[in-house]
Formats: structure tokens, sequence, C-alpha cells
């Protein structure tokens, strides 16, 4: 009777605890932060938080997003919206959404701008700081990229 008591515990928890989509959960922590231009604040600039991989690991999980807001700040989400950024160190980069505004500096997505370490525990905030647009930088055109972050991996 225990036993079978243990198991049904064991397989209920599984199963609400979400093991059983198929997606490795990585643990999160919260990221707040700001996109500056010159000082001033970015409105509707993607930002990405892309894991890097640490000595040894094979698996960084899922890139964090962002959309900056009108004063420039942003919450990270990764598997739901502003849930943070996996635990560890990151490629900060920052790119152009289809309602970015003309801006002196460069918003190429391409370019990783900083690399920043996500903890556990307290909220880990952030300014990102945007270089300053180069006259050959190549043009992006903003319609390759919306005004929402991607989509969370589907479950499966």
């Amino acid at each position: 009777m225990r036993l079978t008591l243990l198991i049904t515990g064991l397989v209920g928890c599984g199963l609400l605890s979400g093991c059983g989509d198929g997606i490795k959960r990585f643990p999160l922590g919260k990221v707040n932060g700001k996109v500056v231009c010159e000082g001033v604040g970015v409105a509707k600039a993607m930002v990405y938080f892309e894991p890097l991989a640490s000595e040894g690991a094979m698996e960084t999980g899922e890139v964090g997003h962002a959309i900056t807001s009108e004063d420039g700040s942003f919450s990270v989400g990764t598997y739901g919206i502003d849930d943070g950024a996996v635990v560890g160190k990151h490629r900060i980069r920052v790119g152009r959404t289809e309602s970015s505004g003309d801006c002196k500096c460069s918003l190429n997505a391409e370019v990783g701008l900083m690399e920043f370490e996500v903890k556990s525990g307290n909220v880990n905030e952030l300014t990102v700081t945007l270089p300053k647009k180069l006259k050959n930088e190549p043009k992006v055109n903003p319609a390759d990229f919306g005004d929402e972050p991607p989509e969370p991996p589907a479950k499966k």
C-alpha cells in the first residue's frame, strides 16, 4: 500500500511540474534593464539574452527576449512573459522591431554588445549602452522583426 502511494505521488508530482511536456526547462533568474543610446532610453527595441555554454556543459537553455518600453526599460522572458532568463552567462544583443524609431546608435541584432551573468534569487538589473551607428553599417529591414518576442517553445 505504501509503495503504491509513493509511486502515485511521484507520478502525480511529475505531471504537475510539467516534466512530461518534452521541453527541458532550465532555472531562471528575473532580469530587468534598460537600453540606452547617448543616455536616452531606446523604445521598441528587441533585446536577446543568449545563454553561453559553461565549461563542460552540452546544453545552454533557451534564448530570453524582451521588447523595450517607451523609456527603454525591459523585463526578460524565456518560457513565458517576464519570467526571467536562464541562470548563467549570456551574450546580450539588441535589434530593431517594426516600431523601432530612428536611433543614432546601432540596433544590429547580429552583434553581441556585452556579456552578463544571470543569478538566481534577487532580480538581476543591467543597462545596455548601444554603440554609435557606423557610416557603413548594413541596413536591417525592420519588417524582418515583429513587435513581439518569439513564442516560447511549443509543448509536445
